[in-house]
């Protein structure tokens, strides 16, 4: 598990840079193209999470109440 939190650590860092290149690139057509880029990295990531992470979560929130709220 630690793996893939390194990665999803990993992938927001990512995301977070590239966002931010767009954000300073403005409405122009790099901007755009970059953003474009990130949707698809960004969708992929939330489907690492929904299909790895959450259902590990899940699982441990059984026994562990803190976890769980």
């Amino acid at each position: 598990m630690s793996k893939l939190v390194q990665e999803l650590k990993s992938d927001h860092e990512k995301l977070a840079q590239v966002l931010s290149s767009a954000l300073a690139k403005g409405p122009t057509k790099e901007g755009l193209q970059l953003l474009n880029t990130t949707k698809a990295a960004l969708l992929a990531h939330l489907k690492k999470e929904d299909t790895f992470l959450y259902p590990e979560l899940k699982k441990a929130a059984v026994n562990d109440k803190n976890l769980k709220k």
